[in-house]
């Protein structure tokens, strides 16, 4: 998923049996947000969670996704929001 390389998250390792990989977003040691990522037979399912869970509204994931919006960009969007 381009969104996990490009926020660079980290995936969390646990339970091997979970029907999503999770992963966490963070800025320094700070983690902002977390998320899942559906997979197995599931996985055509689409992410529609994804904006609620990244903090971000469905038109910023979207750019995220295709590259309009950058890392960077998506940090100060949620310090100017007060999420960070």
């Amino acid at each position: 998923m381009q969104i996990v390389a490009k926020l660079k998250a980290v995936q969390w390792t646990g339970r091997k049996q979970r029907a999503h990989d999770l992963y966490g977003v963070y800025e320094g040691d700070v983690l902002i947000t977390s998320f899942g990522v559906r997979r197995g037979s599931s996985k055509d399912a689409g992410h529609d969670h994804i904006p609620k869970d990244l903090l971000i509204s469905p038109k910023d994931a979207r750019d995220l996704a295709q590259c309009p919006m950058s890392r960077d960009e998506y940090i100060k969007k949620l310090k100017q929001k007060g999420k960070i």
